[in-house]
C-alpha cells in the first residue's frame, strides 16, 4: 500500500484536470464526420463506426451526393437535420451528451433520404417524432464493424477491442488463434484497460464492469449528479488501481484481488 500514498500525496494537489476540447474531422465515402468532445474518449470511435455504416447506406439508397453528420457533446439534446446553407449538403446535427445510439441515428438519416424531396430541409427537422425502423437499416448492422483505429489518443485500451454488430458491442481478447466474444454489451460510455488480462468498462457515469476472461463484476457508484463526468485510470499495480473523474473531486480505489471498490478514498487523508 506504500506506492497508493505516494500516489495520493500527488493527487490530492491536482483533483481537477484542465483540457481542451477534442474536434476531429474524418472523411469515408460521402460521409464528411466532424466530432467535437470534451476528452479523447470512445464516442469518437462509435462516430466513426455510424460513419461507415451512414455510408454504406447511402450506396444502398442510390444516394449519389455527399453528407455531413456533426457529432457534438454538449448539454443540450437533440438530432437534426437540414441543408448546409454554405454548400447546400445534407447535414445530420446531433448534440447530446449521452450515449450515441447508432441505429436510431441510421434511421432517422433513412427516414430524411427517402423523404427529402418532400420534407422542407431548409429548416432543421428534429428526429424525435421519428417512429420508423427501416429492415434496410437492420440489414446493414448486421455486417461486423470492428473497433476504429485511427486515433492514437484512444491506443490505451490494449490486450482486447470490440466489434459493433446487430445493435451490440462485443469484446474479445486480442492476438489468440481464434476470435472468441467474453463480454456483449448494448451500449456504453467509456473502456479503458486495467492490467493485461483485465478491463473496465462504463456503462455510464454510474455504473461499470470488471471484465476478466469469462467473469464480470458489476458495481454501481452511490453518488449521482445531475452532470457529465469522464473517468481516467491510474495504474498502482497487478493488485490496485485509481479512477479518478475528470471534473469531480472523487477518487475509487479498485482492489482487482477482491473485486470490491472503496470510492470516496479522498477522505481518508
Amino acid at each position: 500500500m506504500k506506492h497508493i500514498h505516494i500516489i495520493i500525496s500527488i493527487l490530492v494537489f491536482n483533483v481537477n484536470y484542465a483540457h481542451k476540447n477534442v474536434q476531429l474531422e474524418f472523411k469515408k465515402g460521402k460521409i464528411t464526420l466532424i466530432t467535437s468532445t470534451s476528452t479523447y474518449n470512445e464516442e469518437i470511435n462509435k462516430s466513426l463506426i455510424l460513419a461507415e455504416y451512414a455510408d454504406i447506406l447511402l450506396d444502398s439508397l442510390g444516394y449519389k451526393k455527399d453528407m455531413k453528420i456533426l457529432n457534438f457533446q454538449s448539454n443540450k439534446n437533440f438530432l437534426k437535420s437540414k441543408y448546409d446553407d454554405n454548400d447546400g449538403q445534407l447535414t445530420f446535427f446531433r448534440v447530446n451528451l449521452e450515449l450515441l445510439d447508432i441505429k436510431k441515428f441510421l434511421n432517422f438519416i433513412h427516414y430524411i433520404i427517402v423523404n427529402e424531396k418532400i420534407i422542407n430541409l431548409r429548416q432543421p427537422v428534429d428526429s424525435k417524432n421519428l417512429k420508423e425502423s427501416y429492415e434496410l437499416v437492420d440489414r446493414i448492422i448486421s455486417i461486423k464493424m470492428k473497433r476504429p483505429n485511427e486515433v492514437k489518443e484512444l491506443d490505451c485500451f490494449t490486450n482486447y477491442s470490440y466489434y459493433f454488430k446487430d445493435n451490440n458491442y462485443y469484446f474479445h481478447k486480442l492476438n489468440t488463434e481464434k476470435e472468441v466474444d467474453i463480454y456483449n454489451i448494448n451500449n456504453f460510455k467509456q473502456i479503458h484497460s486495467v492490467t493485461s488480462s483485465k478491463f473496465l468498462v462504463f456503462l455510464n457515469d454510474h455504473k461499470f464492469d470488471l471484465v476478466e476472461e469469462n467473469k464480470k463484476t458489476s458495481f454501481k457508484l452511490s453518488f449521482e449528479d445531475d452532470y457529465s463526468t469522464y473517468y481516467r485510470m491510474i495504474y498502482i499495480n497487478e493488485k490496485y488501481s485509481f479512477i479518478q473523474s475528470y471534473n469531480r473531486d472523487k477518487l475509487i480505489l479498485l482492489d482487482l484481488n477482491n473485486h470490491t471498490i472503496i470510492e470516496d478514498y479522498y477522505s481518508k487523508f
